[in-house]
């Protein structure tokens, strides 16, 4: 690389952001009209001789392997540019995403809506709209003090005749949200069905909103723009109903209007790549730190019947510090169970699970039965220490898990089998498991889920700080699984 070249990667460090995209951008273009012009340069040889009435001779093309060569060596210019830009344009998110956290920054903060607003009133078109769309908003603003939170939520889920499921997975979603129950409003209205295919009434919507913003005096109504974020014509009509409230003078006039941003398929999943992209273009936003995501994970985990076309196709792979220990006797286990739900500020949640184990060439793999709940096959690499351990895994959602046991069974055998009924709590990113093993006892097991900018390190010393709040001895650590413990008696 020339020394000019090496001038220009220190300009673009130090610049400000707004030269910085535009320089950027000024490098980009060129480039890929470069690479796009070579990519039709051939060398040709004429072969007509002076004085000659022949016609030239055909151009001869070199081969396409020599072709291809030419464009290389006359683009690796244009093609170091392009690769520099995007390493810097990557660099500036990252380096934007950990400074909107810091409070000694007030001109870029992680969240910008007008503090004014102490009654929101967020409006969707159906069950799980709360948190595939206005997850980042709701979860901001519950956790103001000054703030109540509102949600109006237009159908029932019925589409596949399974409104009363939908509607009890709407109110743990909300909950873990952090959104309190009698602040959730579901309707069954006949002239709005769960159906794309149907045409909502904007009248229907824009009077079930008047009575709400009357009825709860709401300051602030956030709801889905014209183009609906996805499309969805259900989405497109409560924004219409709204407006026309405006339109009509209907709305009070202290309560304003605000809209989801429908963006196009690229930055929907640009994800952080996306930050100075919204905080240029957007006059208000929320943004969330990678341990609060999770959170936005989970409570779209709990719309269960509405996640099977996902999860057939998706493999969520995470990596977890885990510690496991013995607690003896019923009187132990109960005391950790109260001890969870005093930090947690939580009951907990029963689970009862049937784990089959298989015989696998590396780490461990099983097949997690769950009553309620879509089963689970899990492939997992964890060292069998005692001490915090990191666990590399893999999780793929099944619906059909009869057939794969089966499948499994026939191909590679059984190593064994785990039965458990398991009192789950969430501590921040930390998963609590209180588990109470057929023919084994009662056991403590922590998961600490680390963030990609976590270390083991960091996430090794949550985990000790929740060893020493329930009290777990050295000498109850275990090293590897159940089925260890099971196996050699």
């Amino acid at each position: 690389m020339t020394m000019p070249q090496v001038r220009m990667i220190k300009k673009y460090y130090v610049m400000p952001v707004g030269a910085f995209f535009r320089e950027f951008f000024c490098m980009i273009l060129p480039a890929m009209r470069s690479s796009l012009g070579s990519a039709s340069v051939t060398k040709t040889l004429t072969q007509t001789p002076i004085g000659s009435n022949s016609f030239p001779a055909r151009p001869q093309q070199l081969p396409p392997w020599l072709t291809f060569q030419q464009i290389i060596t006359n683009d690796v210019e244009s093609t170091w540019h392009l690769v520099i830009s995007i390493i810097l344009y990557v660099i500036v998110c990252l380096c934007l995403y950990r400074w909107i956290f810091r409070p000694l920054t007030p001109t870029l903060r992680s969240q910008r809506f007008p503090k004014r607003h102490r009654r929101v009133l967020l409006v969707s078109a159906h069950p799980d709209d709360e948190c595939m769309f206005f997850g980042p908003t709701i979860l901001s603003l519950c956790r103001r003090e000054d703030c109540q939170v509102y949600l109006l939520c237009l159908s029932i889920g019925d589409h596949e005749q399974k409104g009363n499921v939908r509607r009890e997975e709407l109110f743990r979603s909300c909950q873990l949200l952090k959104m309190r129950p009698e602040n959730v409003t579901i309707m069954n209205v006949t002239e709005l069905p769960d159906d794309p295919g149907a045409e909502w009434k904007v009248s229907t919507i824009a009077r079930q909103i008047e009575q709400m913003i009357g009825a709860l005096d709401i300051q602030a109504l956030i709801t889905f723009d014209r183009d609906g974020v996805s499309q969805h014509p259900n989405h497109s009509a409560i924004y219409y109903a709204a407006s026309s409230l405006c339109l009509t003078g209907t709305m009070p006039n202290n309560c304003k209007f605000y809209t989801i941003e429908s963006t196009n398929l690229l930055r929907k999943y640009m994800s952080v790549l996306d930050l100075p992209i919204t905080l240029l273009l957007s006059r208000n936003w929320f943004v969330l730190r990678w341990r609060d995501r999770r959170i936005i994970v989970r409570a779209m985990n709990e719309h269960q019947s509405q996640l099977l076309w996902f999860r057939k196709l998706y493999i969520l792979f995470s990596r977890n510090v885990e510690v496991k220990a013995r607690l003896g006797s019923d009187e132990n286990f109960n005391r950790c169970v109260e001890i969870a739900k005093k930090i947690c500020s939580s009951e907990g949640e029963i689970i009862k699970q049937h784990d089959v184990f298989y015989n696998a060439a590396n780490g461990r793999l099983k097949l997690r039965f769950l009553e309620n709940s879509p089963s689970q096959l899990v492939s997992y690499f964890r060292p069998d220490t005692e001490a915090a351990k990191l666990s590399c895994f893999k999780i793929l959602s099944v619906t059909e898990p009869e057939l794969l046991d089966t499948i499994l069974t026939e191909s590679i055998g059984v190593r064994g089998v785990v039965k458990k009924v398991r009192t789950l709590f969430w501590y921040n990113n930390t998963r609590i498991h209180l588990d109470k093993v057929e023919n084994l006892g009662n056991f403590f097991e922590l998961e600490v889920c680390l963030a990609p900018e976590q270390s083991v390190e960091e996430g090794s010393k949550i985990a000790n700080e929740l060893v020493e709040i329930f009290k777990i001895e050295e000498k109850d650590l275990l090293a590897g699984a159940y089925l260890d413990q099971i196996l050699q008696k």
